[in-house]
């Protein structure tokens, strides 16, 4: 009996069309969370995953004038854990208007939380630590958080990241000689400078003349790190994409691009960089906008830089791959790279004026949109009159990914979580590893079981959510078992869940269309 059923071009194309179906029915409802952790505001703006499989969330919570760090924990389901603070969220009130960007774990479970305190009319950078279930840890710097106060104007981190000895370094903005520069501060495991590491504990970095602004940040093995963002370029009109690479006492690597600087020109528009990674080989993947302040025609953008800090020819046209356009905020804010060497690209899709999208996409390893991946090589989750921004994206073992951010819609903004499948599933495995192993005929399914002692049940729902089909008892105690279809299946995805001692298993399906 063949494990499952055969994929068709024409049903392939069809379910690609159709995002929801790539979304993981074990996760939140249909695959989605959607959660009011706040009356007014919350939302995730950073996210990361425990070894045990539950994400960690970090963003701002509460309303303007009075907005507070969001911390929250969900279980492997999307539900709250209950284990975190007792809810499964937490808020911190340090000044005015408070806001955590960016999220990391230690080894010991303790978690990390970066990004800005208002007091006034200027922000300084905040940094966190929490205990593994959501209290402030004492240990770090007396009282569990830290305030940095670098320039006389607005202060800012956006990334964070733990090195293998403990040591924490952030990346960020703050000013240096009147203009705004990229950041770096690292800090030892108590939270005091690491006076070792630039001038006592910082590096400040112009790029170009004018402005910069650092908003990823990624680790090398050896020490060394790399920052992306954008900077000004010579006439200091426009914003170009920037990486800057560090030697692990802070200095600038002049083996990359020859200052440690590399600067790309995407186009004459003003282009932004929000996302980075660093693959295995060295090149680094700077994902952004083009024409950030453009209304209609706003383009997600991934450019590959080669180790050298020179533009990857071979990726993209010319370095660059330009996806969705749409207008502002559309762009692209953060990266996963899978172990096959694919690109995941997460974001934010404006296709009108009322519309935000959270947005994904799956690049090959040159560039080119994966069109085995969703429509065309991504997928949005939107609506006319939704508000939808997802700037944070977790790559999880099994190869599902979930992407976070807001739903706004209705004058109520909340966190949102969307776990999808990078390849839909095959299969169902169970606890001890064994697979159940299914054909779909045109009258029935054939499933092989491993036995069962008590009751066991399974149900069919097409892909618009609808249980089409559901069987107990006898129909499922045989091994191998067919279940009977009353009425032939229509063309599209299926869902047959199993659900038995074992637990609650499910795997899609494909009914070719002959319409298409």
């Amino acid at each position: 009996m063949r494990p499952f059923l055969l994929l068709f071009p024409a049903a392939l194309s069809m379910i690609a069309a159709r995002a929801q179906e790539w979304t993981d029915p074990d996760f939140g409802t249909a695959g989605v969370v959607n959660t009011a952790l706040d009356p007014a505001y919350d939302g995730a703006f950073a996210m990361v995953r425990q070894p045990d499989g539950k994400l960690v969330i970090t963003g701002p919570a509460g309303q303007t004038g009075d907005l507070q760090v969001l911390v929250a924990r969900y279980g492997t389901d999307g539900t709250l854990d209950a284990s975190f603070d007792g809810d499964g969220v937490n808020t911190f009130d340090i000044a005015d208007d408070d806001y955590g960007y960016a999220i990391a774990l230690q080894d010991d479970g303790k978690i990390l939380i970066a990004g800005t305190s208002k007091n006034g009319s200027n922000t300084d950078i905040l940094v966190m630590r929490l205990t593994a279930d959501g209290q402030p840890d004492d240990s770090f710097d007396a009282d569990g958080h830290l305030l940095l106060d670098l320039s006389p104007s607005n202060d800012k981190a956006n990334a964070i990241a733990v090195r293998p000895d403990g040591r924490i370094l952030i990346a960020g903005n703050a000013q240096l000689d009147g203009r705004e520069c990229m950041l770096l501060a690292q800090f030892a495991p108590d939270g005091a400078p690491d006076t070792g590491f630039g001038d006592m504990g910082t590096v400040k970095q112009l790029v170009g003349t004018g402005n910069s602004q650092a908003n990823a940040l990624a680790l090398l093995a050896d020490g060394r790190c790399v920052v992306g963002g954008s900077s000004f370029t010579d006439d200091a009109t426009k914003y170009d994409l920037a990486a800057c690479r560090f030697l692990a006492d802070g200095t600038p690597d002049p083996s990359f691009s020859g200052d440690g600087v590399a600067v790309v020109a995407v186009s004459p528009d003003n282009d932004k960089g929000y996302a980075l990674a660093v693959q295995d080989d060295g090149a680094v993947l700077i994902g952004g906008v083009r024409n950030e302040v453009s209304s209609t025609q706003a383009t997600v953008i991934l450019v590959r830089l080669d180790a050298a800090g020179g533009p990857d020819l071979a990726f993209g046209t010319g370095g660059t791959a330009s996806l969705f356009v749409g207008g502002y905020p559309t762009r692209g804010e953060d990266i996963a790279l899978q172990p096959d060497g694919r690109i995941l690209l997460c974001g934010t899709a404006s296709p009108a004026s009322d519309q935000r999208d959270a947005y994904l996409c799956r690049l090959n390893t040159d560039g080119t949109p994966d069109d085995g991946f969703g429509n065309g090589g991504e997928l949005r989750y939107g609506a006319p009159g939704h508000y939808r921004e997802t700037p944070t994206l977790v790559l999880q073992p099994d190869g599902k990914v979930v992407i976070g951010g807001i739903d706004a819609g209705g004058g109520v903004v909340n966190a949102l979580l969307i776990r999808y499948f990078t390849d839909l599933p095959t299969g169902i495995a169970t606890t001890d590893g064994a697979s159940i192993r299914m054909a779909v005929g045109a009258d029935g399914i054939t499933l092989a079981l491993p036995p069962a002692a008590g009751r066991r049940t399974a149900a069919l729902v097409d892909g618009t959510g609808r249980t089409v089909a559901q069987w107990a008892g006898p129909d499922l105690s045989a091994s191998p078992c067919t279940l009977p279809f009353a009425h032939r299946l229509a063309a599209g995805v299926h869902t047959l869940t199993v659900t038995d001692e074992a637990g609650r298993r499910s795997v899609r399906f494909f009914v070719p269309g002959t319409d298409r």
